[in-house]
């Protein structure tokens, strides 16, 4: 898994395995007061 934190981004990237299938995901989050907001993408399976 790797992370990232720009100025106000973090974004976290990694895979999940199902059964025998893998998938490259990518989470992020805008933060402030509170959290701005948060995404999410699931890529095509391995």
């Amino acid at each position: 898994m790797l992370s990232t934190l720009g100025e106000s981004v973090m974004s976290f990237y990694g895979s999940w395995r199902v059964g025998t299938k893998h998938y490259d995901v990518m989470c992020s989050a805008r933060f402030g007061e509170p959290i701005v907001s948060v995404g999410y993408e699931i890529g095509e399976p391995k």
